[in-house]
């Protein structure tokens, strides 16, 4: 991994965190958007206002989202990043399915969760 990727995962998950503390405090009960699907409740909240987090994600490169989303579920530790697989495995994946939605398939995972988890867990190449 590009030492550069060590400050935007600092980055991330700073902004990602205040943003999830933030829908906390405006929705304690969570927000539900009676008959819509995750895609359109996705939209409508993007709607609203852009948060840092979704900006930081939008100005990165296509090769950062997917190393991002890489290690998203490299510390998620399931699906194609479960026991037994390599990171470069996980990311190729990631490469292979990298696409329009992205950004936004990212902006709704918690990276200040997964971020750090997947660097503590490390074997990231």
């Amino acid at each position: 991994m590009k030492p550069e990727m060590y400050d935007i995962i600092d980055k991330l998950v700073e902004l990602d965190a205040e943003y999830r503390q933030a829908q906390r405090d405006k929705y304690p009960d969570g927000v539900t958007f009676p008959g819509k699907s995750g895609n359109e409740m996705m939209k409508d909240l993007l709607s609203r206002e852009k948060p840092a987090i979704l900006e930081a994600l939008d100005e990165l490169a296509k090769d950062e989202i997917i190393t991002v989303m890489a290690l998203a579920w490299w510390g998620r530790g399931d699906g194609v990043a479960e026991p037994g697989a390599t990171f470069s495995a996980v990311r190729a994946h990631a490469e292979s399915i990298y696409g329009e939605g992205s950004v936004s398939y990212v902006f709704g995972m918690p990276l200040s969760k997964y971020l750090p988890a997947a660097l503590e867990r490390g074997h990231i190449d």
